[in-house]
């Protein structure tokens, strides 16, 4: 059973739940202009010590580029440690997974930038954007044979 949540149960849900994740794109802003009051909620949040988490899954932005934006459109103040991108995560996974050397990247600056931050690789392929390519003209032999994943 679904319990709306209004002014009189705010107290009692807000004790208890420490965590609290926002989506960032279409939830804290829109088109990159802050949604109107989503600053001080988090605000609010924060001030009684809740942990506030910003997800997304566009990959175009590093994390510290993303904790910019949040102060920019809506004046949320954060830390990245507090924001999780798609970009983030495929850099912890190519660390856990002990990839070390290169990576060809199909992206934009900031996946490139989380990776080499987080799982410490050399970015390939982003370079290459704009550029044709056909499938069937690369031999085996031209290949990098340092690069160790897509992403």
């Amino acid at each position: 059973m679904t319990t709306r949540l209004t002014s009189s149960l705010l107290p009692k849900f807000l004790s208890n739940v420490d965590t609290f994740l926002f989506d960032c794109d279409g939830v804290l802003w829109k088109g990159g202009v802050g949604i109107n009051g989503v600053g001080a909620v988090i605000s609010s949040l924060q001030a009684l010590g809740k942990r506030c988490y910003f997800v997304t899954n566009n990959s175009t932005k590093s994390r510290s580029t993303y904790v910019e934006m949040l102060d920019r459109v809506s004046g949320i103040k954060t830390a990245k440690d507090f924001m999780l991108t798609s970009a983030y995560a495929a850099g912890v996974y190519l660390r856990e997974s002990g990839i070390t050397k290169k990576v060809y990247v199909v992206g934009d600056s900031g996946l490139c930038a989380e990776l080499r931050e987080v799982a410490g690789v050399e970015c390939l392929g982003f370079e290459d954007a704009g550029k044709s390519f056909s499938f069937g003209k690369v031999t085996k032999d031209e290949l990098d044979k340092e690069v160790e994943a897509v992403v």
